[in-house]
């Protein structure tokens, strides 16, 4: 009988200084962990985003060649929302890329919340289109430009 009650004395779990010690090292190793995956997550939502702007380059590359030779694919840029989208260009750029309004894009990184519209530039001499993402202001955001050939 008493080595029972010995046997369930010793079988009494972990103490609190154990398991202090034990979540104080998980803790820190998380620390470690979440400052090495940060950047990684940052960039890989930056990446989203500028694949969102290389779909307009492709759509825009795609209605460029099917209204080539209408007068709204000329040479020039234009801005894909906003007030003068009754273009033939930009109706097809918008059916092709999937967005209707640029109220329906979900941007991911915070870098291009900044976008307010998609500016195209076509130059038909040198057989470039490029799709930009531009401020409310026509400003450049940095980093979210896709050029593609013609």
């Amino acid at each position: 009988m008493k080595l029972f009650n010995k046997k369930e004395q010793d079988n009494r779990g972990f103490s609190l200084v154990e398991l202090i010690i034990v979540i104080a090292i998980m803790a820190i190793l998380v620390g470690i962990v979440g400052t090495q995956v940060i950047p990684y997550l940052n960039r890989s939502r930056q990446a989203k985003d500028l694949q969102i702007i290389n779909s307009f380059c492709t759509a825009a590359v795609t209605a460029y060649s099917i209204n080539v030779e209408d007068a709204s694919a000329a040479d020039g840029n234009f801005l894909v929302y906003g007030a003068d989208t009754d273009t033939k260009m930009q109706a097809a750029i918008k059916e092709h890329a999937g967005y209707d309004d640029i109220a329906d894009i979900e941007w991911s990184s915070s870098a291009a919340g900044d976008i307010d519209n998609i500016r195209i530039t076509i130059d038909s001499a040198n057989h470039v289109l490029t799709a930009e993402g531009v401020k409310a202001d026509g400003s450049l955001v940095a980093d979210f430009t896709v050029s593609a050939s013609i």
